[in-house]
């Protein structure tokens, strides 16, 4: 998330990172983005209000190389920030005029 943010400080574009509580993106990262002023980022903790509105959901791994013994915790605390047919359903009755079952 932290590349998204920096490409926010040059390019604009509205970025919205969702992530459990604790797990933010760094605030120095976050300040260098928002002090360019020419993007907009949000940071939250809700899944479903980052994904409204969205034109391109982006996901990531919970656990890096080096944070394999992390897995698992991380597994728990990142439950509901998939990327799943709930959320993509969110963005398609957003772009189609068309009304789902």
């Amino acid at each position: 998330m932290h590349s998204w943010l920096l490409l926010a400080a040059v390019l604009p574009f509205h970025f919205v990172c969702a992530c459990p509580k604790g797990f933010e993106p760094d605030a120095k990262t976050v300040e260098i983005a928002r002090s360019a002023g020419i993007s907009k980022i949000e940071i939250t903790n809700d899944p479903r209000e980052a994904v409204k509105g969205a034109d391109v959901v982006y996901t990531d791994v919970w656990a890096s190389m080096g944070q394999k013994e992390e897995a698992d915790y991380r597994k728990q605390k990142f439950q509901g920030f998939t990327v799943c047919l709930f959320f993509l359903l969110l963005i398609y009755t957003r772009l189609c005029s068309c009304q789902l079952p």
